[in-house]
Order: structure tokens, then C-alpha cells, then sequence
């Protein structure tokens, strides 16, 4: 936004309404979020919700930078305790703005999760639980291949560490 042209505390009232409307913009895309999930459409709910987050972020990034004590000249405008204030106040607001965006998102996906389940009598969870256990030991196999490996490699090195050195002049 430009603010050339304004006065050092015009710019500063100016980022601060910016910060609101972000804030605002955040809470508009979380109702707008809610009433399309209530209204069975989750893809426009996750879209708005995605929107409130990034709304949120950007509130939170505005109110950060109002920290900062305004002066023309000696003549302190802005007193740094009441732009700290200003700053903590719209960080807090937005920060708990996003903890209950990513509540409603979970919230959504775990109804999404649990209408999958329901539409496949209950066994969703069991072949997620399969899946999850045989990736788990194909993991801790591998992870114990490559351990193996490595040490067999380092015994190499080690080994053939010390001839190499031996050879070298002056040994």
C-alpha cells in the first residue's frame, strides 16, 4: 500500500487499519467457511477456510510490524509501550483466530473421514490400520538395512583408512 505523501502517524494509524482489515477479511472467510460446510458444500468450505488462515497470517505479520514508537522529530506520537500494546493485542487476536480456523478444519475432516467410514460399513479404520502397520515395518526394515550398511561401510573405511595411512611419507 502506498503511503507516500502521509504523515509518519497517518502511515502508522494506516498500517493499523490495514492490519484490522486482514483481520476482519479472516473472520468474513471463516463465517463464509462455516455456512458452506453447514450447507454440505466442503470443497467452498475449504477454500474459505484456506482464505481465513492466510487472512489471519497476514493480520498477524501487519500487527508485528506496528511495534515500533513513532516520532516526528523529538515529538514522540506514538509511545512505544502503546505500539508493543497494539502490536501483542493484534498478533494474540489473529494467532487465536488461526488455532480456530485449523479447529474447523480438523472438524471438517474428521466428519469427511467419518462419512468415508460409514460408507464402507465401519472398515475404513481397519484398512488404515493395515496400511499404517505394514508401512511401519517396511520402514523399520529399511531403516535397519541402511544402518547395516552403513556400519559395514565405516568398518571399511576404518580398515582400509589405516593402510592408506601407513603409506603415506613420513609414516
Amino acid at each position: 500500500m502506498a503511503r507516500s505523501g502521509m504523515s509518519i502517524i497517518g502511515a502508522w494509524r494506516d498500517r493499523k487499519k490495514e492490519a484490522e482489515e486482514y483481520y476482519a477479511a479472516s473472520e468474513r472467510a471463516l463465517e463464509m467457511a462455516k455456512e458452506a460446510a453447514a450447507a454440505g458444500d466442503d470443497e467452498t468450505a475449504a477454500v474459505r477456510l484456506d482464505e481465513a488462515k492466510e487472512y489471519a497470517d497476514m493480520a498477524k505479520s501487519a500487527y508485528k510490524a506496528l511495534n515500533t514508537e513513532i516520532k516526528d522529530g523529538d515529538k514522540v506520537l506514538v509511545i512505544k509501550n502503546k505500539a508493543l500494546q497494539t502490536a501483542m493485542k493484534g498478533v494474540e487476536a489473529a494467532g487465536r483466530k488461526g488455532i480456530e480456523i485449523l479447529k474447523k478444519e480438523q472438524e471438517a475432516a474428521r466428519a469427511v473421514a467419518d462419512e468415508l467410514n460409514d460408507s464402507v460399513d465401519g472398515k475404513l479404520g481397519e484398512a488404515h490400520l493395515k496400511t499404517v502397520n505394514g508401512l511401519t515395518v517396511e520402514y523399520h526394515n529399511t531403516v535397519k538395512k541402511v544402518s547395516q550398511s552403513w556400519a559395514t561401510q565405516w568398518e571399511l573405511v576404518e580398515k582400509n583408512g589405516k593402510k592408506v595411512f601407513k603409506l603415506l611419507p613420513g609414516r
